[in-house]
């Protein structure tokens, strides 16, 4: 195990001199750590000022690995019980498939959020099915039905 951790700290030394690395460096830590039961929460705290700045990219690239990073984020909270913030970036990794109509990756935050569902807020759940809507799109008549069976 000592060995992972050493290849994560010299993974880490080599996003800190490639900054322009970080958002799909950190994904794969966070595959890592997942993977192999790593705590990487230092990690995410030295990165936390370029962190706050992923929310800003707009070209493809860069927003599907946005979304593999709040994805990979939402499991590795969950997994450490921090249910709220798994929620919340569930919710974003769902915004984030929903934007680049990627229906793989909607489904598999689908899948995660009905896992979580217990933790959310009455906000939460709100927002959710307000997405869950608006991928209906033009069949908004059934939205009675679908708002009945996503409450049930």
């Amino acid at each position: 195990m000592s060995g992972n951790i050493e290849l994560v700290e010299e993974y880490v030394a080599f996003l800190q001199d490639n900054l322009e690395e970080i958002l799909p460096g950190l994904n794969t830590i966070l595959q890592a750590a997942l993977m192999y039961h790593l705590d990487v929460g230092d990690i995410l705290h030295t990165f936390s000022e370029q962190i706050d700045e992923f929310g800003s990219y707009e070209d493809a690239e860069n927003v599907s690995y946005y979304y593999s990073y709040c994805y990979h984020l939402a499991l590795y909270y969950r997994k450490y019980d921090r249910l709220q913030d798994a929620v919340r970036l569930t919710i974003q990794a769902m915004q984030l498939a929903n934007q680049s109509s990627n229906d793989g990756q909607f489904k598999r935050c689908t899948a995660l959020f009905e896992s979580l569902r217990q933790s959310a807020t009455v906000e939460q759940i709100s927002e959710y099915r307000k997405m869950l809507m608006q991928c209906l799109g033009e069949y908004e008549t059934d939205r009675h039905f679908i708002v009945k069976s996503v409450n049930e």
